[in-house]
């Protein structure tokens, strides 16, 4: 990720490299509409706490309030998108080492209901 610009609109402009093809860098952009996925980034720390951000083989979710969510589930989206990772949270500890370096929107929900988005980096 090279450059992440929120528009008047609320929609995020990604650019980077997102690809290789036979030796071959590909540059793109990449438009995020909120109406999708939220990233405010404040959104994920009324409830949890993330760290460490910038993460490389692991990050920890903690809640603040008790009885907001026993087992929530936590999907990564990459810069496009596209889910990437989604898993119940059983404890605190989210291996991420899976996943490229790269910029990533961290959602958690209860039942479906999505009670933070944050950005994480992965290097």
């Amino acid at each position: 990720i090279y450059d992440v610009k929120e528009l008047e609109n609320g929609d995020l402009l990604i650019g980077g490299t997102f690809s290789e093809f036979m030796g071959q860098t590909h540059y793109s952009l990449v438009k995020l509409n909120p109406g999708f996925l939220s990233t405010d980034q404040e959104t994920i720390g009324k409830y949890f706490t993330l760290y460490p951000n910038p993460a490389t083989d692991q990050f920890i979710i903690q809640s603040k309030e008790t009885g907001i969510a026993t087992n929530p589930t936590v999907q990564i989206r990459d810069a496009s998108g596209r889910l990437v990772l989604s898993q119940t949270l059983n404890g605190q500890q989210l291996d991420v080492s899976s996943l490229k370096p790269g910029f990533y929107l961290v959602q958690v929900l209860d039942a479906g209901r999505i009670l933070g988005t944050s950005k994480l980096i992965v290097e």
